[in-house]
C-alpha cells in the first residue's frame, strides 16, 4: 500500500495520479479480503476515473489528497481499518468538491 501512496505523492500528471489512486484503492479492499470490497473497488475505479483525471490536474489538490493517502496507509500499517477508511472518504470527499467548484466554473463560464 505505501509504495502507491508515494507513487500518488509523486505524481507527476492527473493521469499518473488517477492512475495510481485506482491502484492504491484496490490494494486497500484487497487488504480488507472482502471480495464485495474488491469488486466495488474496481468498479469504482473505472467508473470514476475519468472524472479524476479532471479533478487531479490541480496539482493543489493532488497534493491535499496525498496528505489523506499518507494517513489512510499509516492507519493501515496500525491495524486502524475505521482510520483509513475516514481518510479515503476525506479524500474522496476533497474531490467532489473540487469536481463542483469545476462544474459551477464551467457553468459561469457559459452564462457569459
Amino acid at each position: 500500500i505505501q509504495v502507491h501512496v508515494d507513487s500518488f505523492a509523486n505524481a507527476a500528471d492527473a493521469a499518473a495520479a488517477r492512475r495510481t489512486e485506482g491502484r492504491l484503492v484496490i490494494a486497500l479492499a484487497t487488504a480488507s479480503q472482502s471480495l464485495r470490497h474488491t469488486r466495488a473497488a474496481v468498479e469504482s475505479v473505472v467508473d470514476y476515473g475519468p472524472l479524476l483525471s479532471v479533478a487531479y490536474q490541480s496539482v493543489d489538490l493532488r497534493a491535499r489528497v496525498a496528505e489523506f493517502h499518507a494517513a489512510a496507509g499509516a492507519a493501515v500499517r496500525d491495524g486502524n481499518a475505521a482510520e483509513a477508511a475516514a481518510a479515503i472518504r476525506a479524500a474522496g470527499l476533497l474531490v467532489a468538491v473540487e469536481l463542483a467548484n469545476y462544474a459551477a466554473d464551467l457553468s459561469a463560464e457559459a452564462a457569459k
